[in-house]
């Protein structure tokens, strides 16, 4: 069997002009896309209560920096040892965002930078920053 070319197959599979959509216009539809699962996701979490952090790999984290500050001696911990530690992690975390979040608002920007992080820390007094 051999293939004919007829005007409708070749109309069905060449791109035209209308149906390619501006870059502008599909930049703008993605932001907005972006923009509202970002506040759909803000708002979840916002409603949430449990933790944010997963607990196995919070619980190696917690492992590994005890070896790396005492090698060679094994720690056991109770779950609700754990869970506390972890608790008081994600509150701090938690605290030291919105806080950059504040001081990059400041500086009339929506991104948080490491310098942001770094004048909390030293408003709160936390001074194991490294000078540069």
């Amino acid at each position: 069997m051999t293939r004919t070319c007829n005007k409708a197959w070749r109309k069905c599979f060449t791109p035209r002009k209308s149906m390619t959509p501006k870059k502008r216009n599909s930049d703008s539809i993605r932001k907005r896309r972006n923009k509202n699962r970002a506040i759909q996701e803000i708002k979840f979490y916002q409603k949430t209560t449990g933790l944010l952090i997963q607990k196995l790999p919070f619980m190696r984290l917690v492992k590994n920096v005890l070896d790396e500050l005492r090698p060679g001696i094994g720690y056991h911990w109770k779950a609700t040892a754990l869970m506390a530690l972890q608790e008081m992690a994600e509150n701090y975390l938690i605290s030291l965002f919105e806080d950059s979040n504040i001081v990059a608002s400041n500086s009339k920007r929506v991104t948080i930078k490491v310098q942001d992080m770094e004048v909390v820390r030293r408003i709160r007094g936390l001074s194991d920053i490294s000078n540069r």
